[in-house]
């Protein structure tokens, strides 16, 4: 896990400024050389939405999966199938329905099995704004594939996942929960933010007077849980 070194406080008001800017460069936004636009299974447009679309994607014999993101939230869930699902949904925040259409047909959704990684990038959101567009993800993954995302800004949620998590986010929420019998560590890292544990009906709070630290090495099974936070609050519920 990639980790931030702990900033005096009035460096910290400057990265805090900063923090989307940099999350962005970090999280690349067009697919790589390689690595081609995936078909869209099916596309439906709701009152609510501008433009929504899925894809159905074959895990093959990939071991982990990395999800990039460069804008928007992300939500993962777990399942018991031997396929990875993606839906993304684009709204108009604003009612300026010919902007948002605009920038939403240029939205897309790229996939490779690089080795043993199934790596999905949400491309196409260099340009939105976040006053007139919003872009969220729906992933469904299998729930004992080992799991690795980057999202530039955009909150994080996740459920029934069983295997090792890494969660890396510049500007935003993360919210995780996962059964108890299933996770052995958990380690948070919170530059600027809440770094909190719930777990045996208690909660547990990251050390730190602004960069906050927490590392739970308590449970009983096989899953590490690793989250980065630039800036935002990481969560993490152990049911």
């Amino acid at each position: 896990m990639k980790r931030r070194p702990t900033a005096p406080v009035p460096a910290l008001l400057l990265a805090l400024l900063l923090a989307p800017g940099l999350a962005v460069a970090r999280a690349q936004e067009e697919a790589p050389a390689g690595e081609a636009p995936a078909e869209m299974a099916a596309e439906t447009a709701s009152p609510d939405s501008i433009r929504t679309f899925e894809q159905a994607i074959p895990t093959g014999d990939a071991a982990s999966v990395h999800a990039i993101l460069r804008i928007g939230d992300l939500e993962v869930v777990g399942t018991a199938g031997t396929e990875a699902k993606a839906v993304v949904t684009v709204r108009c925040d604003s009612g300026e329905q010919d902007r948002c259409a605009d920038a939403a047909r240029k939205i897309g959704l790229s996939w490779v099995r690089d080795n043993t990684v199934l790596r999905l990038r949400v491309t196409g959101t260099s340009r939105i704004s976040s006053r007139h567009i919003s872009v969220s993800t729906h992933l469904e993954v299998p729930q004992m594939l080992p799991l690795e995302i980057d999202v530039g800004v955009g909150d994080v949620f996740m459920k029934q996942v069983a295997a090792d998590v890494e969660v890396d986010v510049g500007a935003g929420d993360v919210n995780l929960s996962f059964s108890r019998g299933d996770v052995r560590a958990v380690n948070l890292d919170v530059n600027a933010g809440a770094a909190e544990l719930y777990v045996d009906g208690g909660k547990v709070e990251g050390s730190g007077l602004v960069h906050k630290a927490l590392n739970w090495k308590s449970g009983a099974g096989r899953a590490v849980v690793e989250v980065d936070v630039g800036s935002g609050d990481a969560r993490i519920r152990l049911d």
